[in-house]
């Protein structure tokens, strides 16, 4: 049925069994197993039928054989109709004689497979974005930026606009807006629920930047809604940290009195201070609303 149809219909045939027998350990097993297969086998399927046969009986074995002593009636069953059908494929192929990939109902619960680099940082996201329930957002060295439904596993979105590699994403704490930092010497300010770029921030990134963190700044009684700052350091100025408003795109401010590179940045939890750490042994704390010093510490030893 995989061949005919996908791997994610077989899996779904297998949770509509789960919803009426959900303590089947045995029906679980099988069902988890075709889950961690399933990014290797639709990989496979670019290269025929015949390697994508091969495939699912290479994954089945390695990764169920453990189990058939526990479990000798439908795992077992499963392990041994596998086997005839692998002597019985006159293509040769490589058997897993023994249990040799991560079993399910391990701490492996999937693989994600799409990008086409390298995944330079991720940032899960609880409530979710484009209908999930909840999500995880990758960014990777092929210039894109990918949002994942973490309950099906599938890829919600692909964001695209970088024209370098991302290295960086931070997620506001309402979880509504998403920052980028790129190779290509801009920061990016996304929308979370359209997917929508809605400014791209140039000035002052040239020779690489990076996102520190992203804070939120009160609104004054002259203003409706709370003003988002982002925080970020480029090479060419290591020892600045630059805060930019989210909602314009413009510079806010620059927190100074670092003598070497930043390393790190974190917002308080009330996020009304900044703490900036260099590798000159130094800790700076500063007010969220202006970029002020509020105290230091020198020569922090390690």
């Amino acid at each position: 049925k995989s061949e005919a149809t996908s791997m994610q219909t077989v899996i779904e045939d297998y949770n509509l069994v789960l919803s009426e027998k959900q303590t089947d350990p045995e029906v679980l097993l099988i069902r988890d197993c075709l889950v961690l297969a399933k990014p290797t086998l639709e990989y496979r399927r670019w290269f025929g039928d015949e390697v994508y046969s091969n495939s699912l009986a290479c994954e089945l074995l390695g990764r169920l054989r453990c189990y058939t002593t526990e479990y000798p009636r439908w795992v077992g069953g499963l392990i041994r109709q596998t086997e005839l059908a692998c002597v019985k494929n006159p293509s040769p192929s490589l058997i897993p004689e023994t249990a040799c990939f991560p079993a399910p109902g391990g701490l492996l619960k999937s693989t994600l497979i799409s990008h086409q680099g390298g995944v330079l940082d991720q940032r899960a996201v609880a409530h979710g974005v484009g209908g999930t329930e909840s999500a995880l957002i990758t960014v990777s060295a092929d210039a894109t930026i990918r949002i994942w439904d973490t309950n099906s596993d599938e890829l919600v979105r692909v964001l695209e606009g970088h024209t370098a590699a991302v290295n960086r994403v931070e997620i506001s704490r309402d979880e509504r807006t998403m920052v980028t930092s790129s190779s290509d010497d801009t920061l990016r300010v996304w929308s979370l629920q359209t997917g929508e770029c809605i400014f791209i921030i140039e000035e002052h990134h040239k020779g690489g930047t990076q996102i520190l963190a992203i804070a939120t700044v009160e609104a004054s009684e002259e203003e409706s809604l709370p003003k988002l700052l982002v925080l970020s350091c480029s090479s060419r100025d290591p020892c600045t940290v630059n805060a930019w408003r989210a909602g314009t795109g413009t510079l806010a401010y620059q927190l100074h009195g670092h003598s070497q590179s930043v390393t790190s940045v974190a917002v308080s939890p009330d996020e009304s201070k900044i703490l900036v750490a260099s590798l000159g042994n130094e800790i700076t704390a500063h007010k969220t609303s202006n970029g002020e010093i509020t105290y230091r510490v020198d020569q922090h030893r390690a």
